[in-house]
């Protein structure tokens, strides 16, 4: 039907082409006054002509219903290619487009099945149908293409003509088309990744979007912003202005950025920079808005911070004492500070600025100012050095250039600082400086002797070159006596003299009374000058005083009145005071000195008594030894004739037997610890503490199993050697569990433990028995101390038995530890350190020195010791279970 349309056109424009055609010669005829036509009326003419071409348009019209359709000029003018099929999908026509498109020949195709011709539509072919169009998207010649198929349909609609194909090339609109698509997507990417918040919304100002930052900035989401109004999370009164600049956006005009504030949905203030663009279509027609806001809070902050630094280094500059000033090139003043504007006497900094130094100083003063300023701005270098202000000030000024971006002075900052005092303070400090050398050397001259004669004569003479004095003398307070003796004497003194008793009505006595120096420049108005020393104008009288403590006084005398000023005065009084220390230093040397003496007598003294106390010791030990022997033999006779006597005399010899061994337990003890005391040097043997903890046991089992007390042990070491006296060691230990046997009730328990505690070798016992009440154990170790309580009456002892263990475990390097609650029982042990590696081949050394000396053979033992070997440790702990009777010794026989 479409086709049918297009050839009815087409007659209808050969019909009026024709007609115009005819207008144009009728009136050319008409006109033409050559023509031999000229008397024809043409309008005659034309109207036949006209009636011609409408029959002819008639049986056109007519022809186009009933025959076949003529298509060559429509299809050799559509741009895109085109073919025409009959209805079995031969090709009728096609057009140049469609031949140059598949590149095809017209002639080849004509009458032919197009799938033959064109196989790359045969999928298009496959899918047409007689009432519908069909479209296809396929690639060919690199191309991308789409082609419709429609029906061709008779004027009535009930017969099939034939098929029109279209093919038009869309790679190129595909690829505007993916152009727009990746240009959408930047959009997208940069309005979801930009830094800046990014609000659209329309122009009755419901928000459309808003990307990320933006919901971060407002403190929301994306959901629950959108739809609402831009007003939302603007203070109040700014929507009104935003419509303004939106109003002005319509009408053409460019916004420009402005700060403002967006209110988050908590109700917080952001400031931020925003820029309102309005978003058009195609034809300038309004979209909507777009704002994009950047978060300027850190802006802010920093702007906040910059002004506060200022105003605080304003404040600083200010406040700070030193002058502060700047001039340019012109030598005019630019800026100031408050300190030089309160020593101008100005109000404000207008009355200064912009004037030069002529306006505030002498003539002399400006020119010198503005000459070293010139020197600064020329050189380009910053100038420090004191310059004088006035008669007596000095001020420290410092001239530093301005430079501007091109690297040139445009003017000098200048500081300065009133340096009068300073200055005044390194005069004083140089002066005491060389006093404090001259003290120095004094002090070493003084200190290199503490004999009181040569302290008292370097003193005196330094005293008298240092304030140039022209006699003095130095008296001194004997211990015994309230009075001061002249000890020292320099110069022409007629009247005093070394040994001579100083005068407490004089200057210098007076000194004395009131423990304080005096300086008098003019003697003729004191009335206490005792004149002595010929043309004698001004004395010094100084105390010699320590901790408040007088050792005696120093005069000075002078014939100028000059000389003694009152620094000289306060240095000589320092000077007295190291005199003072010297002098005591020598007087407590010479104490020292005569108690050491004494002190030496008395320990002679003393070690002559220690050993007539020594020997009374053995004496009475020996001579009490002897009657206690001869009683107890006797005793033993009667024993063995105890039939012949009445139970009473048992008793009796039962009570007198328990005294003879108390008194040898006190004479054993005593021995004992006198031999440790004695004792000087030190030890020289191994002492294996495993064993000798063995052989404790073994000694008091009986002891316990006469009591029914568990006697138990827990060794936890094979060797546990020390090097000291075995037979001390043992003693020490023995004490320890006899004691805790002998305190514990029958049936109790004594346990006694030997274990290592990291480089220590720790012994204890531990008993159930009575305990010791806790305000008794401050004296445990005292020597025949007993702590008494109830139950322990009957129980015998000496109170020797722990102070001499506490001696003995001290004298080996170890320390004792004891617990004890009272009813409960007690905790006594001692650790003893490990024996260093050194120490170990040191005494491995001397042993085999001692046996080269030995009249034995050498092959009769070996050294066997090895700490750190476990099976021989096994073998040695084997060993001493074996024999119980007797220490195991380093050596073996071979």
């Amino acid at each position: 039907s479409s086709m049918v349309v297009i050839d009815t056109y087409r007659a209808q424009l050969r019909m009026v082409l024709v007609m115009g055609l005819m207008i144009f010669v009728a009136a050319l005829l008409e006109y033409s006054l050559l023509s031999p036509l000229r008397d024809i009326n043409m309008l005659q003419v034309f109207m036949a002509g006209v009636g011609v071409l409408v029959w002819r348009y008639l049986l056109t019209a007519h022809r186009i219903g009933g025959t076949s359709i003529s298509y060559d000029w429509v299809i050799s003018t559509l741009p895109d290619a085109m073919v025409v099929l009959d209805p079995d999908k031969n090709v009728i026509s096609v057009n140049p487009a469609f031949a140059h498109m598949f590149q095809v020949q017209e002639r080849n195709i004509l009458g032919q099945p197009l799938a033959d011709g064109v196989p790359l539509m045969s999928n298009l072919l496959y899918r047409i149908l007689p009432t519908e169009s069909v479209t296809d998207v396929f690639e060919a010649f690199e191309r991308n293409l789409e082609a419709t198929c429609a029906p061709i349909q008779s004027p009535n609609n009930d017969a099939l003509q034939g098929y029109v194909i279209l093919c038009h090339d869309i790679t190129q609109e595909q690829e505007t088309q993916q152009s727009l698509i990746d240009a959408e997507q930047r959009y997208r990417a940069l309005f979801d990744l930009s830094n800046d918040a990014i609000i659209i919304f329309d122009v009755n100002g419901a928000i459309l979007l808003a990307n990320q930052h933006a919901c971060e900035l407002l403190g929301t989401t994306l959901r629950a912003i959108q739809n609402r109004s831009i007003s939302d999370f603007l203070p109040d009164g700014e929507m009104i202005d935003l419509q303004q600049r939106v109003h002005h956006m319509l009408d053409g005009y460019n916004m420009p950025i402005r700060e403002q504030t967006l209110v988050a949905l908590d109700g917080s203030k952001v400031p931020v920079e925003v820029s309102i663009t309005l978003v058009t279509d195609s034809e300038d027609k309004p979209l909507n808005v777009q704002m994009v806001a950047r978060d300027i809070r850190e802006r802010k902050r920093a702007q906040t911070a910059i002004a506060n630094e200022r105003q605080f280094l304003r404040t600083l500059f200010d406040s700070i004492p030193d002058f502060i000033l700047m001039v340019d090139r012109k030598q005019r003043y630019t800026l100031i500070n408050r300190s030089y504007l309160d020593h101008l006497g100005l109000q404000s900094a207008d009355d200064f600025l912009g004037k030069t130094a002529h306006d505030f100083f002498s003539e002399k003063e400006a020119n010198m100012l503005i000459e070293k300023t010139l020197e600064v701005i020329e050189s380009g270098f910053s100038m420090s050095e004191e310059e004088r202000r006035g008669e007596f000030n000095w001020a420290l000024v410092t001239r530093v250039p301005i430079f501007d971006a091109e690297n040139v002075v445009t003017g000098v900052l200048i500081v300065e600082r009133d340096v009068t005092e300073s200055r005044m303070m390194n005069i004083e400090l140089q002066r005491s400086l060389e006093q404090l050398m001259i003290l120095r050397q004094v002090d070493e001259e003084v200190t290199h002797t503490l004999n009181m004669e040569s302290v008292g004569i370097i003193a005196l003479d330094a005293a008298l070159r240092l304030s140039r004095a022209t006699a003095g003398f130095i008296a001194l307070q004997e211990d015994d006596e309230d009075q001061l003796q002249v000890r020292y004497i320099i110069g022409g003194y007629n009247r005093f003299k070394a040994g001579n008793v100083l005068p407490l009505d004089s200057i210098t006595g007076r000194a004395v009374r009131n423990l304080s120096g005096e300086l008098i420049a003019d003697i003729h108005y004191d009335d206490d000058f005792i004149p002595d020393v010929l043309d004698t104008t001004s004395v010094m009288s100084i105390p010699i005083m320590v901790q408040s403590r007088l050792l005696g006084v120093m005069e000075l005398v002078s014939r100028r009145g000059d000389v003694f000023t009152e620094d000289i005065f306060q240095f000589i009084s320092l000077l007295a005071n190291r005199i003072a220390i010297a002098l005591d230093n020598a007087k407590l040397y010479e104490i020292a000195r005569q108690q050491l003496a004494q002190v030496q007598l008395l320990n002679e003294n003393l070690r002559e008594l220690e050993q007539i106390k020594t020997d009374m010791i053995r004496i009475a030990s020996h001579d009490l030894k002897n009657p206690l022997g001869v009683i107890d033999g006797y005793l033993n006779m009667l024993e063995m004739d105890r039939d012949l006597f009445d139970p009473i005399y048992l008793e009796y010899f039962s009570s007198m037997q328990r005294a003879v061994v108390r008194m040898n337990k006190i004479l054993s003890d005593i021995l004992s610890l006198e031999r440790v005391q004695q004792y000087v040097g030190d030890y020289s043997a191994m002492v294996d503490l495993h064993f000798l903890t063995m052989k404790a046991i073994d000694e008091f089992q009986s002891q316990a199993d006469n009591k029914s007390i568990q006697l138990e042990s827990d060794i936890r070491v094979g060797v546990a050697e020390i090097i000291g006296d075995e037979s001390q060691m043992y003693e020490a230990m023995s004490n320890l569990v006899s004691n805790a046997i002998k305190y514990t009730p029958d049936g109790g328990k004594v346990a006694v433990r030997l274990y290592q505690e990291q480089s220590l070798w720790v012994f204890e016992v531990k008993d159930n028995g009575v305990g010791i009440p806790e305000d008794r154990q401050d004296r445990l170790f005292e020597p025949f101390y007993r702590a008494k309580a109830a139950g322990t009456e009957k129980i015998d002892g000496t109170g020797l038995g722990l102070h001499l263990v506490k001696k003995i475990v001290e004298r080996h390097g170890g320390e004792m530890f004891y617990t004890s609650t009272y009813q409960q029982g007690s905790l006594f042990g001692f650790r003893l350190p490990h024996p260093l590696p050194e120490e170990i081949d040191a005494l491995r050394i001397q042993m085999n020195e001692d046996m080269l000396f030995d009249d034995e053979p050498v092959n009769s033992a070996i050294l066997h010791h090895s700490a750190s070997d476990d099976m021989e440790t096994s073998d040695m702990a084997q060993d001493v279970t074996q024999n119980e009777t007797s220490p195991p010794s380093f050596f073996d026989d071979l």
